[in-house]
């Protein structure tokens, strides 16, 4: 699925819901979110263990959260996701080309 087709998903369910929320609230989710992810990862690749009671996180629901959280602050900003996506592999494509090079 493009991109821009799952913002455009994302933006409609916000609609039907009372609205897209404020930018700085959509940042703040973000960054909960990728907080969230974090801990899934530590949780499911290095020592962290989930304190007693609490359910260990999954990394891949964590980041489906932080694309869809995404999705709402490029609608906001009126984001082409797609093209950004693009943009940014071949900015890494040109600077990078040789950087992992043996």
């Amino acid at each position: 699925m493009e991109l821009e087709s799952f913002k455009n998903d994302v933006a409609a369910w916000a609609q039907s819901h009372g609205g897209i929320f404020p930018t700085e609230w959509n940042l703040l989710r973000l960054t909960e979110e990728v907080g969230e992810l974090a801990r899934a990862v530590a949780e499911a690749m290095g020592p962290k263990r989930p304190k007693e009671g609490e359910t260990a996180g999954r990394p891949e629901e964590e980041i489906g959260d932080v694309i869809f959280v995404l999705m709402l602050l490029a609608d906001e900003l009126g984001v082409d996701v797609s093209e950004a996506a693009r943009a940014s592999l071949r900015k890494a494509m040109k600077r990078d080309r040789h950087r992992f090079d043996e």
